[in-house]
């Protein structure tokens, strides 16, 4: 499986310095991908070296807490297709945006995380579809950024309605949803 490195943008790292001043958030929403291979300090980036259009959506958003060892870390988990693809396309790089209405505001949007492939180009290819307007490949790819306990407190996580969520996120949502019952009724083991 292709392997990407992220990094927190120098222009993501100056939001989250602001917005924890501020006591307001940063919401990672938006991804765009390209096939460039960038060739100076990834933290500066603010476009893609060479964007290319591709069905690609921002599917969840996770937290996972520091554990022993292991540092705090936001989880992007993006999901590319081919469909509309007509020509072979390497996807080298990605370029996550925070607080752009989903693409919609792309004036107010922040290049907040960069990720790169670190690596031979292998399965990163995506090949047109065998039938047209059909998506038959589907590439998922994790973007893992390294929080401190002050800036994961200014970024909002929330799934996209039409993305997937993680069991535990889903369980902690649904558990604040259902009342919990004795006997026959519902109940919802914790």
């Amino acid at each position: 499986m292709a392997r990407f490195k992220t990094i927190l943008t120098n222009a993501g790292a100056a939001a989250l310095t602001v917005a924890m001043y501020k006591g307001e958030t940063i919401f990672p929403d938006y991804v765009l991908a390209g096939s460039g291979i960038f060739n100076d300090d990834p933290a500066t980036i603010t476009a893609l070296v060479s964007p290319v259009s591709v069905d690609i959506k921002v599917m969840d958003r996770e937290f996972v807490e520091a554990d022993g060892s292991n540092p705090s870390l936001l989880k992007i988990a993006t999901q590319t297709s081919n469909i509309g693809l007509t020509v072979v396309t390497p996807i080298r790089e990605f370029l996550l945006y925070a607080n752009s209405d989903s693409g919609a505001d792309m004036a107010n949007a922040i290049p907040f995380a960069y990720a790169w492939l670190e690596g031979d180009d292998t399965d990163n290819i995506l090949a047109p579809p065998l039938n047209p307007g059909q998506a038959d490949t589907m590439h998922f790819h994790e973007l893992a950024i390294f929080v401190t306990n002050q800036e994961m407190a200014s970024i909002e996580v929330s799934f996209a309605l039409d993305g997937f969520v993680s069991h535990r996120y889903l369980k902690e949502v649904v558990a604040g949803l259902l009342p919990k019952f004795v006997g026959d009724a519902l109940t919802w083991d914790e």
